[in-house]
């Protein structure tokens, strides 16, 4: 040891006397200042375009680890004494630097969540056949060799990324509690930095490093190669393999030369030259800190972010759309739509432009970095200590096991004094506070409650409690209630007489742990909320309005207690609610006293009249959903007039063909994928128009928009005689017609094909088939309609496209839409908006989860979103092959056991994974159906008319018809002549 100490010193002396030569610290100085200088510009242009500060905050991180590197590398070049605190400093960031690089690979795929939800998705296609006939092995992790020996291959699920996540932090952690440990053996001259002595630490240490950097290497590597995929956006190749190359080739190399410095096989001129091993590593190191600066210019790059759009946050009420198409009204679903519960969403102006400043942007970075830092910190030290925390509870267990056979074994050997227990009898439950028979869950005892006399029990407290005090006890049925009163001096009138009737009955109470359950507070404010409306009807029958006012005060309260909880999205504790259900259950206490009323016969009278109202409620809303069904449906005589007397001008008048022949001639923009594309399928002439129109109007260059439309041989004419006859600012309209795509037959399309089966067409046309209880809504024939199907076929529509904006033709555009084109779908196939609100729109509100192909392929509480208005990138479409999870899936449906209605469901499963969630301002819901709130509707860039109240309907909103007709020329002839208005 004193020997160690000896030598510390001397080479302490012999470093801090040394200085390296003049070349070689030009020569890094002139690295270390070009690395500066590109890094610092690559974070300024990064907090300059901070508007993805999920991904950003962490790719800061990573690119801060060149510089640090080379100024530290160069200070312990320049001063070798302080090069072992140097060398463990750098070390600790190159564990961050790696966290920070996992998080971010994380960040890319969406957060935790989705990364976890993508998981989940591909282990549950690799547990069932595969959708499509690709034989792969998707959803396997599969260990290469030798670690195929040691581990099994792993199922892709939450656990898995646990792993990886566990893998990468642990390096972390251990590689700080290793640097605190080299600085405590330095200071005692016994760490040996490259030194492979069995009495220096260093060895053992980077041994353990070494295992740790490894397996925290392996889940890295691990963790690419199952998310390359869906990292394909940011070209994740080449960022692993930079990355790569300077966290793990330093350490490999920095060990490589301790060997051959121990080896005697290091005897270059420039190892000569620096003397000391230490210098060697750090003069490479800061030429290649140099080299790799340039490298992270062109790998991390800020482009992408500065052509993104801004983000905001603001407090909106959301409500979605249930079926997306035309669904009728359903008024159950409606109710619960219309909560005023307040959701946090991204909502962006599109005509306002705004971002973070550079110091909102590096707060976010320390700040939102940090919290990330501390949970993943957490989450790894209770991985960690978990299985020791069992260990201690199995060990604990047997010895609590061994006591208890020791007891057994001395038990005959007990005096008579030590079996003087008194038990409590099984017949009587005792609970101290109130007995309400409805809250200890029976409402027998109510009844037998009330034949039972009270008992009294009287006496004094003990000389400690300061005071008399009384006691009293009463039973009733098996229930035992222990009471203690106080002297207590009412303040007012009003407060005496409340007091006094507590008091007389039962004074100073507690509830109980069986009554104040933590998981049943809400539970049990509901009930007694339900039972004081009750007793609040029998009161005022009774002509008892004083207690009718105080149950109606404590009602408010509760209710007011709830709704508090409910804002702020926390469960009730038992602290805050202690006192509510404590002053309720004695009003209730008292109500059963006073009032005497059976409350067995009262809650059969109740149960009777609430049955009755529902019998009435869901007769009404049947009848409600019919008729809005009918006028739904039924085509407008003035719609019905416009279209003949449009197809009646087209075979008259010859001049519209030979029009429509011109504009053929100009099909070479139907191709162009550098114009902005959109398509509607629809057989509604009037509200394609309205569509067109709206967008050419607020487009910032028309002459750069094409509309593709399809629609079917009945409307073929009209359709081409309106849109050759109107010109709308330059868009170019080309109109198609359904029966044209012969390859749309009942032996590629399933719903052709479930067309020519019998049962279909009697449940959806004659509504004879199936359950007379199923709803009308799910027996239209409109949701067979291959235009409604149509959109499950787009990249065979449009073969030379690349994307497309598809939109309903009950929809009205407000703003410029040319941005769409621009939003990365980051390897998605749909970018759609999310329609989910609390558990309104979630998965399990569409498809049927007792079915087990549904339960185990698809997350119940996963967000639901629309169509109307979606963006499809057909190249990964056709990568893809989602037309095949379509077809696979409406083929499992030939039963009508997965889904009943419409085209959404199968969208949410065919896109399931693949949709790439839009900003809410993009596409509001509900205009056809429930009110919407006017700020969104301003800001909306395309509204949609979903659901049975049409605007081009008698029954449509009136107050937002104007946001329609305002696209509409009413003065036309032709409309005038078809009563159009």
């Amino acid at each position: 040891m004193l020997l160690n100490i000896i030598n510390s010193d001397y080479l302490n002396w012999i470093s801090s006397s040394y200085s390296p030569p003049s070349w070689a610290a030009l020569t890094a100085g002139f690295f270390v200042i070009l690395t500066l200088t590109l890094s610092v510009y690559l974070i300024f242009e990064h907090l300059s375009a901070y508007k993805n500060p999920e991904e950003q905050k962490f790719l800061i991180g990573v690119v801060l680890m060149v510089p640090c590197y080379a100024v530290e590398s160069f200070v312990s070049l320049v001063n070798p004494a302080i090069s072992v605190d140097i060398e463990i400093l750098r070390d600790c960031y190159e564990s961050f630097a790696m966290y920070c690089f996992g998080r971010y690979l994380i960040a890319c795929l969406g957060g935790e969540e989705r990364t976890i939800a993508f998981m989940k998705r591909e282990g549950c296609i690799s547990a069932k056949t595969p959708l499509l006939d690709h034989g792969s092995e998707r959803g396997i992790v599969k260990h290469p060799f030798p670690m195929s020996l040691i581990l099994k291959p792993w199922k892709m699920d939450q656990w898995v990324y646990q792993v990886f996540k566990f893998g990468i932090v642990q390096y972390m952690i251990i590689k700080a509690v290793t640097a605190i440990l080299a600085v405590i053996l330095e200071a005692f001259g016994v760490y040996c930095e490259g030194d492979f002595k069995w009495n220096c630490g260093y060895p053992y240490m980077a041994v353990v490093l070494n295992f740790s950097q490894s397996w925290a290497l392996y889940c890295l590597v691990q963790f690419y190669t199952i998310t390359k995929y869906e990292l394909a956006h940011i070209k994740p190749l080449y960022k692993f393999l930079t990355f790569k190359s300077i966290v793990f080739l330093t350490w490999w190399q920095g060990v490589a030369i301790a060997l051959l410095y121990a080896l005697g096989l290091f005897k270059s001129p420039i190892a000569q030259a620096l003397q000391f091993k230490s210098s060697v590593q750090d003069f490479i190191i800061c030429i290649e800190m140099g080299i790799a600066s340039v490298v992270h210019l062109y790998v991390f790059p800020a482009k992408p972010y500065e052509l993104m759009e801004d983000r905001f946050s603001g407090s909106v009420s959301v409500l979605g759309d249930y079926a997306s198409v035309d669904c009728p009204l359903d008024p159950d679903e409606v109710r619960d739509s219309e909560r005023p519960t307040k959701l946090r969403l991204p909502q962006p102006d599109i005509d306002v432009r705004s971002g973070m400043s550079i110091r909102e942007s590096v707060r976010d970075v320390f700040v939102g970095g940090g919290e990330y830092i501390v949970n993943d910190l957490k989450f790894t030290v209770t991985q960690a200590v978990e299985p020791v925390e069992k260990g201690i509870n199995k060990f604990n267990q047997k010895l609590h096991k061994i006591s208890q056979n020791i007891k057994r074994h001395d038990k005959g050997k007990r005096t008579k004094d030590d079996s003087c227990i008194a038990t409590t009898s099984p017949t009587r439950r005792v609970i101290r506070g109130i007995d309400d028979p409805l809250l200890n869950g029976s409402i027998s005892d109510s009844v037998s409650s009330r034949r039972k006399k009270h008992r009294r029990k009287s006496g004094y407290t003990s000389a400690e409690s300061g005071g008399e005090s009384s006691s009293s006890d009463q039973t009733f049925g098996s229930y035992q209630i222990h009471g203690r009163r106080e002297n207590q001096q009412p303040t007012s009138r009003s407060a005496a007489k409340r007091s006094y009737r507590h008091d007389k009955i039962i004074g100073g109470l507690n509830i109980t742990d069986e009554v104040l359950s933590p998981d049943s507070v809400d539970r049990q404010l509901n009930d007694q909320i339900s039972l004081a409306k009750a007793f609040l009807v029998i009161a005022k029958e009774s002509k008892n309005l004083q207690f009718a006012w105080e149950l109606s005060a404590q009602i408010r309260n509760s209710q007011i207690l709830l709704s508090n909880a409910a804002l702020r999205r926390t469960p009730l504790t038992r602290s805050e609610s202690e006192t509510a259900i404590r002053d309720m259950a004695l009003l209730l206490f008292q109500a059963q006293q006073q009032l005497h009323y059976d409350s067995t016969t009262m809650i059969m009278r109740l149960k009777a009249k609430i049955q009755g109202l529902e019998e009435q409620m869901n007769s009404v809303n049947e009848k409600s959903s019919k008729y809005g069904q009918i006028a739904a449906e039924e085509v407008p005589k003035s719609l019905y007039c416009f279209g003949v007397r449009l197809t009646t001008e087209w075979f008259k008048n010859s001049n519209l063909q030979r029009k429509l022949k011109e504009r053929k001639q100009t099909a070479i923009k139907l191709k162009d994928n550098n114009l902005y594309h959109f398509c509607i399928f629809s057989d509604n002439v009037l509200a394609t128009s309205v569509v067109v129109n709206s967008t050419a109007w607020n487009s910032k260059n028309p002459e750069t928009v094409v509309f593709h439309l399809v629609t079917d041989e009945v409307n073929y004419a009209a359709m081409n005689a309106w849109f050759t006859t109107n010109s709308f600012q330059g868009v170019t309209v080309d109109v198609q017609k359904i029966e044209d795509f012969s390859w749309l037959n009942a032996s590629y399309v399933p719903v052709l094909k479930q067309l020519q089966d019998s049962d279909t067409q009697n449940y959806y046309f004659s509504g004879s088939g199936g359950d007379n209880h199923t709803p009308i809504k799910f027996r239209n024939p409109k949701y067979l309609s291959m235009l409604n199907h149509l959109r499950f076929y787009i990249p065979e529509v449009f073969p030379a496209l690349k994307k497309i904006v598809f939109l309903d033709d009950d929809v009205v555009v407000q703003k410029d839409l040319s941005s769409l084109f621009s939003i990365d779908l980051n390897g998605n196939v749909n970018g759609a908006v999310e329609t989910c609100m609390e558990t309104f729109h979630r998965y399990h509100k569409y498809l049927n989860y007792s079915h087990p192909l549904i339960r185990e392929h698809f997350d119940p509480d996963a967000c639901g979103w629309a169509f109307g208005m979606n963006v499809f990138d057909l190249v990964h479409w056709r990568k893809r092959n989602v037309t095949g999870i379509y077809h696979y899936w409406q083929e499992k449906n030939v039963d009508r056991t997965l889904w009943k209605l419409g085209t959404l469901p199968p969208g949410l499963l065919t896109f399931y994974g693949l949709t790439e969630p839009l900003n809410p301002s993009w596409h509001v819901l509900g205009l056809g159906y429930t009110n919407v709130d006017p700020q969104l509707i301003e800001k909306g860039a395309v509204l949609h008319f979903n659901g049975n109240s049409k605007p081009w309907l008698k029954i449509g909103m009136e107050k937002y018809k104007p946001l329609w007709d305002k696209y509409v020329d009413y003065s036309r002839p032709l409309l005038q002549q078809c009563n159009v208005h």
